[in-house]
């Protein structure tokens, strides 16, 4: 598990399964102040329980919002024991 933490304008509870969804946005308006497709979450959260995890969202207008990051232990720990097989020094004949 891995946690996001953000000091920026916060997100309103009522409005976190919208910016969830694909190409949605909180502000629809063509003179918003943010630009953006509305793919960011929706694509990270599928990436995500592609591999097994899950992402959860907290937030407070005005104070920021906290992105909660899972992933299944054995995911983990597989893919470390990858790692340290892939980079582990190997022997070469001398020539």
């Amino acid at each position: 598990m891995f946690k996001l933490i953000d000091t920026g304008t916060g997100i309103a509870l009522k409005d976190i399964p919208k910016i969830m969804a694909p190409f949605q946005q909180i502000d629809g308006d063509l003179n918003r102040k943010y630009v953006g497709t509305g793919l960011g979450l929706s694509l990270t959260k599928s990436f995500i329980e592609l591999h097994g995890g899950s992402l959860e969202l907290e937030s407070e207008i005005g104070v920021g919002t906290t992105a909660t990051v899972r992933f299944p232990a054995e995911r983990i720990i597989l893919q470390s024991a990858a790692i340290t097989t892939t980079n582990a020094p190997t022997k070469s004949a001398a020539v």
